[in-house]
Order: C-alpha cells, then structure tokens, then sequence
C-alpha cells in the first residue's frame, strides 16, 4: 500500500503514514476456476492513476490531505498468472480514500476469459484511509452476463437474451439505465410478456425464475420467442426500475455502413428483420413514447388496429395531468401510456407535464431504451431527402426496403402508430413513424421519419415533428 512520510530534519524519526484504503473481497470455495477479478466504481471515479497530493501546514496530519488523481480509470483489475480455483480466498484492492458515490461493481472471469458472474453493492460506500473495509462474501457462479460486453459497465434499460438457452440464468446489476446508479431493490417480478402477435401468451413462457442476487436481476429464458418487462420494487412494493427483456426468434445483427455508426437490422422489440407472408407482424417492434425508456403494445396485424396480446399486469391509457406528467410517475407505472387529450396542439401533446428536451439525446442518456452498444439514432440517420425515389422501394402494403448503405437494403415495416390524444392504435399496414432523439427549436414536438405507403402522390418517406406523446418504432444505431 503506498505510504507518504514527512519531515524536515533528516535527523527525525521518519514516520510513514498510509495514504490509501483497502477493499477486501471473500470469496468461498467452489467449482469456478478464475483467470480475473475486475474492481468498478459505479459513480465513474479513479480508482488508479496519478496521484497529486496536497497538505497544509500540518503535514503530519493525513485528515488534512487532499489529492486529485489522473491518467486512469475506475476499474482495477486482479489478474491470475495461471486460473485458481477459490477456496475461502480473500483478496484485497487498494484503493484512493473517500466514498464510492454510487457503489462498486465486481466481475469474475473463468479459465477461458469469459464474464460468468458479477456483484454489485450500494452507493455511498465509505472507505476511510489506512483502514481495510470488508465487503460481503462473494460466491461466484456461473451466469450468462447480461451488461457486460467488453466496454459497458454501466447497463442499460434493454438486454437481449437467447430465447433457445434455457439452461442458461440470466444476469444483470439493477442499474438505473446506464447511470451506473444502483436502484433499491427489494423484489423482482415479471411485469408482462408477449409474442408480440395476437396469440395467447402462456405465463413463464417468454422469462421465468425472476429473481435477485448480489444487486443483480436474474431469470431464465422461457423457450419461447417474445419480449417481456421485468420490475425491481421495494419494501413498500413500489416499481423503483423496469427493463425490457427481448428474445428475437433470429439473432440481432449489426448492420455495417462504413465510417458511419452501424445500423441495427430490425426494429426495437421485433422477433424478425425480414418481412414475413401475409399478416406476419414479426418484423414491427414495440412502440415508444419520445423521451420514455419502456415500451408500449404495437400492431398485431396489418390489415387492423389491433394490439398485440401479453399474459401478466395489463398496459393502461392514461390521462396526463399535472401530477403524473414527470419521470418519477412514469419510472414507478412503465405501462401507464400518458395521453394528452383535448382541443390543443400537437406541441402540448406530450406526456411530460412542461416538456423535457434531455430525455435522449446525441449521446446515450438514462432513458434511452436501446440495449447495450445501441443507442436512438437522429432522425436524419436513415433519411435522405433526394432523390427519394433511389432510396425505397415500396412493399405495399406492409412496409418499404431503404438502402441504408451502398446496395444494401433493410426493411422498415409500417405497423402503424400510436395517437397522442388518446393512445389509440391507428394505421397499420400503411403508415409508420420512427423516432429520432432530435427535438424541435420551434416548439415542444421531436423529430421522427415516416413511412407513408398510400397517398396520390404514392408512397414517400420524410421528415416530421410529431408528438412525443406518441407511440412509434424506434430502430436503434451503435454508441
């Protein structure tokens, strides 16, 4: 552990004091054989570095020490000449003094390399200097980790699993979207699932075996193809956070465009990328309010408005007012749809009470819905205003194929769209809106891109301020 002595006769008894504080992490005996140990602070703080100290005149004093450090991160690493099987081992990392703001994170990495299980502990974590703060036991187990994926550690408010690894427990910390801020978590449950089409869904047949462990989320795929909501609550039973959970029947691609971020193959939420045979609504998604983080019912068919089916706790319309227009309410009811009704614009529409620009934005923010690596494109992403006609083709009446990147070409379907003014599902099969993270510099709408299969001027493609209490698709692009 570094030490800081201080004198000014060299003659002195030199008395080291210790700078730093200790971490120490027990970790019990079992099967795993470890290669890495991986130590984040979830408030984004060093935790290496170079360190820049300062003292006033009674330097003898650490409590009156201060210091900056620089050049490093807030993850420490514990690497293992040769994989070691655990065995009631304790281990111990230095770290600066102070408080761990938003808490810590701890991942293991087996024999091979691969993440199989992480911890993580509440925020405010004190750590005092030249002490050795203990932390819980930590048994480490085999998980399929949900958050971690070489550059994240902060999470995301969408993961997706593998709906054929039904052996396989699911993890991830119970982070308030990508904050990093860990969120009280007392219980966790099964909000909803679909298979997004009309068919009658069976309970624990999408997630199931919800459940907690060491600040972590868990659960099992069910086996079959959907998407799912799943809650964290409290000891009052209140939502604190809720993440989409989605399971594609086909593994979500990365579409690459050059210089440019790459494109997600498929709607956010949808089972499928390609158009599917008469009214196979596969490829539609879920539907988002701008600004919110959980989705919403989309389109069961294209030839009529009609919701997708769930089993669990039913979506709600419900009336915006002045007490429920805020991201507190909707954080604690995700499926309440807010809807602005009456003689007003479409710029009072919103389901903020006030309006709130910040909710996405060019860099991925705590309510993006897109899961980790993805983030709400702009609207511009995807749309080029001419010739417009080289840039479609119309698949009428479903949807259209855009060429996104030299010859290639993606389909964006037209499953309709989600009023406003009362959460009603309209114009399925002919029109479609795709959400862009830009807002408006003349009033309280945000940008989207539609998708209009059926006018006298034919099908066309463009740019529109709508608003943002509407539900529309979103079809995420790469951080």
């Amino acid at each position: 552990m570094p030490s800081i002595a201080c004198f000014s006769d060299a003659s002195e008894l030199i008395e080291f004091k210790n700078f730093c504080s200790m971490l120490r992490v027990c970790m019990p005996s079992g099967e795993n054989y470890i290669s890495k140990i991986e130590l984040y602070d979830l408030g984004g703080a060093m935790l290496w570095g170079d360190v820049s100290l300062t003292a006033n005149e009674d330097v003898s004093n650490p409590a009156t020490w201060s210091y900056t450090l620089s050049g490093g991160n807030n993850c420490l690493v514990l690497n293992f000449d040769t994989p070691r099987q655990l065995v009631n081992d304790n281990y111990y990392f230095v770290v600066p003094p102070g408080t761990l703001s938003n808490g810590i994170r701890l991942i293991a990495y087996d024999g091979s390399g691969k993440p199989i299980d992480e911890f993580c502990a509440g925020g405010n974590m004190s750590v005092a200097r030249s002490h050795i703060k203990p932390m819980s036991n930590v048994t480490i187990g085999n998980y399929a980790l949900l958050d971690v994926n070489g550059t994240n550690v902060k999470g995301a408010n969408c993961y997706i699993a593998d709906k054929t690894n039904t052996t396989a427990t699911y993890k991830f910390c119970a982070m308030a979207g990508n904050s990093g801020a860990l969120v009280h978590a007392h219980s966790a449950e099964v909000l909803w699932e679909t298979y997004n089409n009309s068919s009658a869904v069976t309970v624990n047949s999408v997630v199931k075996n919800v459940g907690l462990s060491a600040g972590c989320v868990t659960f099992r795929a069910g086996g079959t193809a959907g998407n799912a909501g799943i809650a964290v609550k409290n000891s009052s039973d209140d939502i604190t956070w809720s993440w989409h959970i989605w399971l594609p029947s086909s593994t979500v691609q990365a579409l690459d465009r050059g210089s440019s971020p790459k494109l997600m193959d498929r709607n956010l939420g949808a089972m499928s990328s390609v158009r599917g045979t008469g009214d196979d609504v596969a490829s539609v998604g879920l539907f988002y309010q701008w600004g919110r983080k959980d989705p919403f019912l989309s389109s069961a068919s294209f030839s009529s408005n009609t919701y997708i089916t769930i089993a669990g706790n039913a979506f709600s319309n419900v009336a915006r007012t002045a007490g429920n227009g805020n991201v507190a309410y909707v954080i604690a009811h995700p499926q309440d749809y807010l809807y602005v009704s009456g003689e007003v614009s479409d710029s009072e529409r919103d389901w903020v009470y006030g309006h709130d620009d910040t909710l996405w934005a060019e860099q991925k923010t705590v309510y993006d819905p897109c899961p980790p690596g993805w983030h709400v494109p702009p609207y511009t992403d995807w749309w080029k205003s001419s010739p417009a006609t080289s840039y479609f083709t119309e698949e009428a009446p479903f949807g259209m194929n855009i060429q996104y990147y030299g010859t290639n070409w993606s389909w964006f379907p037209a499953g309709g769209f989600r009023y406003a003014s009362n959460g009603s599902l309209h114009d399925s099969g002919s029109n479609a809106y795709y959400w862009g993270y830009n807002t408006s510099a003349d009033d309280d709408r945000s940008y989207s891109v539609r998708i209009k299969l059926f006018s006298e001027e034919g099908p066309s493609r463009s740019p529109q301020r709508i608003a943002r209490g509407c539900g529309v698709n979103v079809r995420c692009i790469s951080e």
